[in-house]
């Protein structure tokens, strides 16, 4: 047993790449997950911005129900637009919700024509992107 000594050298090597990669993986984790984190919460952000135009669009459709029930003059809600027949109304900065309806005010009842989310955009030009020969 005198003659053959134990070489640590090649397993501590292997050890310590092991280790290395193990470091790596966990920083790549870590960063993956709070990626998805901001992307989640963003998208929460937009799903709840939709859910708040829908709730204040069917207010407004409720408004416009108890305007079209007055006797005389029709005083529509605050916000909307009349013309030609047609009730419009925008509801919402970023996330957008548009509700156009057509009234037959001698019926006193209303079609929805138009019932539209959008979002508005705008250009990230924060990249200098190639952007082909010129």
């Amino acid at each position: 047993m005198r003659g053959k000594k134990v070489r640590l050298g090649t397993v501590f090597l292997l050890f310590v790449v092991i280790m290395i990669c193990v470091a790596v993986l966990s920083v790549l984790s870590i960063m993956t997950a709070k990626a998805d984190y901001k992307q989640t919460a963003k998208a929460a952000e937009h799903v709840t911005q939709i859910y708040e135009n829908e709730c204040l669009g069917q207010k407004w459709l409720a408004q416009v129900d108890a305007c079209l029930q007055q006797e005389g003059d029709f005083v529509w809600p605050d916000g909307s637009v009349y013309e030609d027949g047609v009730l419009s109304i925008t509801i919402g900065e970023k996330q957008q919700l548009f509700i156009a309806l057509r009234i037959n005010q001698e019926q006193k009842t209303y079609e929805i024509i138009q019932w539209k989310n959008a979002a508005t955009w705008s250009e990230d030009t924060s990249l200098d992107l190639w952007q082909g020969d010129k």
